[in-house]
């Protein structure tokens, strides 16, 4: 299968097994391929229902430092990079799909921008599918 470099990237991080560590994240953050698609992909799995359940970062325990800092790098990204009129997503994205804050507490701590889908020509669903079974069809 022939995937742009876009996909290639959001498939990395779809695919990516967090237990190995935060770095390569951090650097699909940083590549000038990636989509918004990605960047709310990593937003969403790095669970901002559990660091904004805090009241302040310094609340935060030791051992979740790291992917806070991942979390807001992938927020910063898309508020700044991705808010503009004229950006276009390739990669179709639904964070509804994956992991929202389950209380309106939460959720109004969260800026609106992270729960807009995004509108690309490509599934994210589908792309995954299509790279572990070699189908159109949706997991």
């Amino acid at each position: 299968m022939n995937f742009s470099k876009a996909e290639k990237i959001y498939l990395q991080a779809a695919t990516y097994n967090w237990d190995n560590g935060l770095k390569p994240l951090e650097l699909i953050l940083q590549n000038e391929a990636v989509d918004k698609a990605t960047a709310l992909l990593i937003y969403w799995r790095s669970a901002p229902s559990f660091y904004y359940g805090y009241s302040s970062e310094k609340e935060i325990p030791t051992w979740a430092k790291a992917g806070f800092k991942l979390m807001k790098k992938a927020e910063k990204l898309i508020l700044d990079k991705f808010s503009a009129a004229d950006y276009v997503a390739e990669i179709s994205y639904t964070p509804e799909e994956d992991r929202l804050p389950k209380t309106a507490e939460i959720a109004a701590k969260i800026p609106k921008e992270m729960f807009a889908p995004t509108q690309g020509k490509t599934d994210g669903a589908i792309l995954v599918s299509q790279y572990y079974f070699g189908s159109a069809r949706k997991p």
